[in-house]
């Protein structure tokens, strides 16, 4: 049986009716999300939610997105991007179809849900606890093919210090070892990238918030000034949809939500 996943990241709402991140209305764009979710001529199996949740990390703001899904007739599975609260989310996000935790098995597939916040920070990191989770994860789903979730992207889709993995060595060459891992999905860097790497592929996907073009070497005379290296552009919104195959194949879109330009 095919798997289909959607992955929505960077939603980065507030805890306030009608109030504006930059100008742009974070919870509107995701009832939008949740709109075009439920109008997929196929209907996702599970909806994975990779980090950058809440902008403020409030309580309030977590029961305000748990309203916001709950026209999402399917299982949840949410983690933490650099904004997030963990206690909060792990209080508000564990219950009525949603859910905070390590790991899942859909269909014939394992999910691993892979925590890289770095507290007070913008980059990431896998710390050794969560490698050695991760491994043991991998080695019981060995019959499985697996699809690794985090928020912090592997691959390097930007130079500045705040959007990288900064253990990203370290966690592929654990990755590398297991074949049966077939996809690695990201947030942070709000936007689309796909790199394959050895018997996996690794996406990043856009903003449920804002699209956002990173400068790359060279480009930028400064990449740890942000909005001297990064432009957001509010008018892009999408997410993810993942089809995944018994034999680990994986068919994968961007969806673009309705008025966004497609390129």
């Amino acid at each position: 049986m095919t798997v289909r996943v959607v992955q929505i990241t960077d939603v980065h709402l507030t805890a306030e009716p009608d109030s504006k991140l930059y100008g742009i209305d974070t919870a509107l764009s995701l009832t939008n999300t949740v709109t075009a979710i439920n109008e997929l001529s196929i209907k996702p199996d599970v909806v994975v939610v990779t980090g950058d949740i809440a902008e403020d990390g409030a309580c309030s703001t977590y029961i305000r997105f748990r309203d916001l899904m709950s026209g999402l007739n399917v299982p949840v599975y949410v983690l933490p991007g650099n904004h997030d609260n963990v206690s909060e989310m792990r209080s508000v996000l564990n219950t009525d179809g949603m859910y905070y935790q390590s790991h899942a098995q859909i269909g014939g597939w394992g999910i691993l849900f892979v925590h890289t916040q770095v507290d007070g920070h913008s980059h990431g990191l896998v710390d050794p606890q969560e490698l050695t989770r991760v491994k043991r994860d991998i080695e019981d789903l060995k019959g499985s093919p697996v699809l690794v979730a985090l928020h912090h992207t592997p691959s390097m889709v930007c130079p500045s210090f705040g959007c990288q993995l900064h253990n990203a060595d370290e966690f592929t060459a654990l990755l590398d070892k297991y074949s049966n891992v077939k996809c690695v999905i990201a947030g942070h860097t709000h936007n689309a990238s796909t790199v394959s790497a050895g018997n996996y592929i690794q996406f990043t996907t856009p903003s449920t918030f804002a699209h956002i073009t990173h400068a790359q070497l060279g480009e930028s005379s400064d990449h740890e000034d942000f909005w001297a290296s990064h432009h957001l552009d509010g008018a892009r919104q999408g997410f993810r949809v993942l089809d995944l195959s018994p034999n680990g194949e994986i068919g994968s879109d961007i969806h673009w939500l309705e008025g966004t330009p497609s390129v």
